[in-house]
C-alpha cells in the first residue's frame, strides 16, 4: 500500500499552495524554576489506606470514617476537600489501595506546616503539592506538507506489515477533536476530566493556537491512503482521548494538575488502554502520578512519554523520568539531537520531533511535524515541533508491535531498543538514549521473546531508584547487553527470564527502613551483579519537603477565554 500517491497530490495541490498561511502561533515556554510547576495553595494528602476506610467528603469538607481521623486532619486549616481521583482503579495488579486513599485540599497554609501538622505514623501517608503539567509542544505555522519524518521511516513499508488495527492507544493529553477533514478510522468514547462529561473534544485550540492532543492523535493514527491530508503511523489504532489539560483563567496558562493526570492515566488502563502516550512534562515528581503510572505499568500498559522542550543535559523531565514510562527524545531530519531536546541518564530514545529552523527538504516550508488539528482559524495542517510530536511516533510504534504479537511492555521496550539506529556513542548515551526509533527494523524482527537474549559481557549502570512514600520502590538499572534479571534480598526474590536492556524491579519495605538488595543480571556467556541498601524514606523525607507554594508561572499569556468558554457552553446546549 503506497503513500506517496496521496501526499504527492497534496504537496502540489495549487489551491492548497493559495490558501493563506495560519499565523504562527506563540511557543510554550518552559518553567523558570520547578516553583512554577507547583499550584499554589492546593496539595494532595494521602492517607493510609487502612485509616480512610469509610471517609467521604459533604460540602467541600471530610465526613464519615474514623472520628479520631477527622480530628486529626483538623490540626490543619484545610479549605476545599475532595476526593483526589473520580477514575478509581479497578485491576488486580499495582498500587490501587494507596491510589483509593488520596484527597486533594486547599489550605493556606505552606507545604512545610501542612506536612508538619498532618503527617505521622498513624493516619496521614504524606502531603504532596499538586503540580503542573506543560504541553511539550512548539506550534510554529500551518500549511500542506509532505510528511518527513514518516518518510524517512518508510512508512509505505511499514504499512504493509501493520497498521495498528485491535490496538487501543490512550492520548492524555488536551482532548481530541473529532469530525476534521482527515480524522480518524477509530476514535473511541472517550472522557473529559476537566469539564467531567464524555466529550473530550479539544476546546482550548483559540487559546492557545494549537489542538495539541489532535495534533498529537494525528501523528499514531490519521487516517490514510483517503485522498485526503496528512498520514498516520498506524491508522488502524483505536484512539482513546483523555482530557485533562486545559486553559487556566487566573494564570492565563494551558496547563494540566497532577490530580487530573493521575485520573486519566487510570482511566485509559480501567477503560482498554494497552498504549498510553503522555506528551506532557513537570519538572516536579508527584507521587499520585507516579502510582498512577506504575498501576498502568504493573497491568501491562507501555507509557511513552516526552522527555522535555528545555534543551537540558540532564533534565528529563516527569513523567518521563520515571522507571516505568518510556522516555523520548527529539531529532531533526538531520537525525541530529535538537536543541530543545532534554537529555539525561532516563533517556531511552528518540524519534523525529520536527525543527522549525531547518527546510532540509527545500519546499519552502519548516521542518515541523505536520498534522491535522484545530487552530484559532479553524481546521488546518499544523507545523509543530517538540518532543510532544517525538513521544507519539515510539506509542505508534508500540501499537504496531502489539498488534505483531509483543505483548509485555518490557518486550516492547527492548525491541526498540535492540532495532534503534545508534547516532552517537555505540549502545546507551544520555543526548539520544539508545538511539533513533528504526520502525521498520522494529517490525521485520521474529517475535520471540525468549529470543531477545544477547551473548558476550554484560555492565550495569545508571541504578536508580523511584521511592514512593508508602515502603514502595521500584529499582531500576540498564545493562549494556540484553540480559536476564535477578533480584534477591529484603523485600524482593524476583527472576525474569525476559532479556532486556531496562530492568525494573518492584521493592516493597516499611518507611524508616532499610532493605539490602542485591541485582544480577546475565547473557548466554557472562553475568554482572550489584548489592545496595535502600533507605525508604518517612514522609517527612519526601523530596517535596523544599518546595514552596508561592505564585506560580503562566505557561502561555493568551486572548480567547471568551472564544473557548463560548466553545464549550455551544457544545454543550447542543
Amino acid at each position: 500500500m503506497s503513500l506517496l500517491a496521496p501526499l504527492g497530490l497534496l504537496a502540489f495541490s495549487p489551491a492548497a499552495r493559495a490558501e493563506e498561511p495560519f499565523a504562527v502561533a506563540p511557543m510554550f515556554p518552559s518553567a523558570a524554576s520547578p516553583e512554577d510547576d507547583i499550584v499554589p495553595g492546593e496539595f494532595i494528602v494521602r492517607l493510609r489506606p487502612a485509616a480512610a476506610a469509610g471517609l467521604t467528603t459533604a460540602g467541600g469538607a471530610f465526613a464519615g470514617g474514623q472520628e479520631a481521623l477527622r480530628a486529626h486532619l483538623a490540626r490543619a486549616p484545610l479549605g476545599h476537600v475532595r476526593a483526589a481521583l473520580r477514575a478509581f482503579p479497578t485491576k488486580p495488579l499495582g498500587p490501587a489501595a494507596r491510589l483509593h486513599a488520596a484527597w486533594r485540599v486547599r489550605s493556606s497554609l505552606p507545604l512545610a506546616e501542612l506536612r508538619d501538622r498532618l503527617e505521622d505514623r498513624v493516619w496521614v501517608e504524606s502531603v504532596e503539592p499538586v503540580t503542573r503539567y506543560r504541553a511539550l509542544a512548539e506550534p510554529n505555522d500551518t500549511w500542506y506538507h509532505f510528511q518527513g519524518d514518516l518518510i524517512d521511516m518508510a512508512i509505505p513499508e511499514v504499512r504493509d506489515i501493520a497498521d495498528g488495527t485491535g490496538v487501543v492507544v490512550a492520548v492524555v493529553d488536551s482532548g481530541v477533536t473529532p469530525n476534521g477533514a482527515d480524522g480518524f478510522n477509530s476514535l473511541l468514547a472517550g472522557w473529559d476530566f476537566i469539564g467531567d462529561d464524555d466529550d473530550p473534544s479539544d476546546d482550548d485550540a483559540m487559546v492557545s493556537g494549537l489542538a495539541h492532543g489532535t495534533h498529537v492523535a494525528g501523528t499514531i493514527a490519521q487516517r490514510t491512503d483517503n485522498l485526503e491530508g496528512v498520514a498516520g503511523i498506524a491508522p488502524g489504532v483505536s484512539i482513546l482521548p483523555v482530557r485533562v489539560m486545559h486553559y487556566d483563567e487566573p494564570s492565563g496558562a494551558v496547563w494540566g494538575d497532577s490530580s487530573d493526570i493521575a485520573n486519566g492515566i487510570i482511566w485509559a488502563v480501567d477503560n482498554g488502554a494497552q498504549v498510553i502516550n503522555l506528551s506532557i512534562g513537570s519538572s516536579v515528581r508527584s507521587d499520585l502520578v507516579a502510582d498512577a503510572c506504575a498501576y498502568a505499568y504493573e497491568n501491562g500498559v507501555f507509557i511513552a512519554g516526552s522527555s522535555g522542550n528545555d534543551g537540558a543535559e540532564d533534565g528529563v523531565l516527569y513523567p518521563a523520568a520515571l522507571p516505568y514510562v518510556f522516555a523520548v527524545g527529539a531529532v531533526g531530519r538531520a537525525h541530529n539531537v535538537t536543541g530543545y531536546s532534554n537529555q539525561g541518564a532516563e533517556l531511552d530514545l528518540v524519534a523525529p520531533g520536527g525543527e522549525s529552523s531547518d527546510d532540509r527538504d527545500g519546499d519552502g516550508h519548516d521542518d515541523g511535524v505536520v498534522q491535522e488539528s484545530i487552530t484559532m482559524d479553524g481546521w488546518r495542517y499544523v507545523f509543530a515541533q517538540g518532543t510532544s510530536m517525538a513521544s507519539p511516533h515510539v506509542a505508534a510504534a508500540a501499537a504496531l508491535l502489539r498488534q505483531r504479537g509483543w505483548e509485555r511492555p518490557d518486550a516492547i521496550a527492548e525491541v526498540l531498543i535492540q532495532t534503534a539506529t545508534d547516532l552517537e556513542a555505540p549502545g546507551f548515551d544520555t543526548s539520544t538514549g539508545y538511539g533513533e526509533l528504526n520502525l521498520l527494523a522494529a517490525l521485520t524482527l521474529p517475535v520471540s521473546e525468549s529470543e531477545l537474549a544477547q551473548s558476550g559481557a554484560v555492565t550495569i549502570t545508571n541504578v536508580q531508584t523511584d521511592f514512593s512514600e508508602d515502603g514502595r520502590a521500584w529499582l531500576s538499572w540498564n545493562t549494556d547487553v540484553a540480559s536476564t534479571t535477578e533480584a534477591t534480598g529484603d523485600g524482593v526474590d524476583e527472576a525474569d527470564l525476559l532479556p532486556t536492556h531496562l530492568h525494573r524491579v518492584l521493592v516493597k519495605a516499611d518507611p524508616g527502613s532499610n532493605a539490602a538488595v542485591t541485582v544480577v543480571s546475565r547473557t548466554l556467556e557472562a553475568e554482572a551483579s550489584t548489592s545496595l541498601t535502600l533507605e525508604f524514606p518517612f514522609p517527612d523525607d519526601s523530596i517535596f519537603a523544599g518546595c514552596n507554594a508561592d505564585g506560580a508561572g503562566a505557561l502561555l499569556g493568551l486572548p480567547g477565554l471568551a472564544l473557548a468558554a463560548g466553545l464549550r457552553r455551544r457544545r454543550q446546549q447542543g
